[in-house]
């Protein structure tokens, strides 16, 4: 079983950086808490995008409640 990769972000300026530095098979699963152009993203990310901020915690949760039956989440 592949672990989730939750990643809350206001912007893109790191986004880049930490999904290019993941090296084991994921599920990635990416907040947006803006609005923002995420094209780039791998063809199986979830991308989730919101129209305002909705804040780190509540983003997180978010997140987990989306893979609700998984092992474990990152």
């Amino acid at each position: 079983m592949k672990p989730v990769v939750i990643i809350p972000t206001l912007g893109r300026s790191h986004l880049w950086d930490a999904v290019q530095s993941i090296d084991i098979d994921v599920r990635l699963c990416v907040i947006a808490n803006g609005g923002h152009d995420y094209g780039w993203l791998p063809d199986d990310a979830w991308l989730i995008d919101l129209p305002h901020n909705i804040g780190y915690a509540a983003a997180v949760n978010l997140g987990l409640a989306c893979y609700p039956s998984e092992d474990y989440w990152m």
